[in-house]
């Protein structure tokens, strides 16, 4: 059946029928509207879902899990990865490690605020005093990030989840860490 004939043969019946055609046209553009307004909601809801699911993977997945790469660029020190870099890429001497944590003591940090941090980076990205736990780093590296602050380094730290850590400094540059029951060792 052709598109006309179909359309005449509706025509039809709705001039033959008892009812208003202001009425029948009134229904039938409720119809069109409710679906209109279905789907808008749909789609938002498929947005909203999607938008959602990034934020998720974006988050999850920038922490490095142990045995993982890590996230840092060469450093001063001359060790470009963190695996198999020779000890002797740290100070000869023994310092013993300065306060490192928050510009002012954050007593019980809220997961996902970031807070002004310190970090010790005098003999590499090793571990991290925050939250009142000590923190050992997913990665430790030897060196220093270029173009990092020694002894320390001003930056961002953050409660990812409970047991992650994530200190943000400059370039971009991201070390995770995870509570340790251990003491933090003086640098060798």
């Amino acid at each position: 059946m052709n598109d006309e004939l179909l359309r005449r043969e509706l025509r039809a019946i709705v001039e033959d029928s008892p009812f208003d055609p202001a009425i029948i046209e009134h229904v039938v553009r409720s119809g069109r509207r409710r679906r209109m307004l279905y789907r808008s909601f749909a789609a938002l809801a498929a947005a909203g879902f999607v938008a959602a699911l990034a934020v998720v993977v974006v988050d999850f997945g920038s922490i490095s899990a142990p045995g993982g790469p890590a996230q840092v660029t060469p450093g001063a020190s001359g060790a470009t990865s963190t695996r198999g870099a020779p000890e002797s890429a740290s100070p000869a001497r023994t310092h013993e490690p300065g306060p490192t944590g928050p510009a002012s003591p954050v007593p019980n940090a809220v997961v996902g605020i970031g807070y002004a941090f310190n970090l010790y980076t005098h003999c590499g990205i090793r571990y991290a005093s925050f939250d009142s736990r000590n923190w050992v780093a997913f990665q430790p590296t030897p060196g220093i990030p270029d173009g990092w602050d020694n002894p320390y380094q001003s930056g961002t730290m953050t409660l990812v989840k409970a047991d992650v850590a994530r200190f943000a400094g400059p370039r971009g540059i991201v070390f995770n860490f995870m509570p340790t029951s251990k003491t933090i060792p003086v640098c060798h």
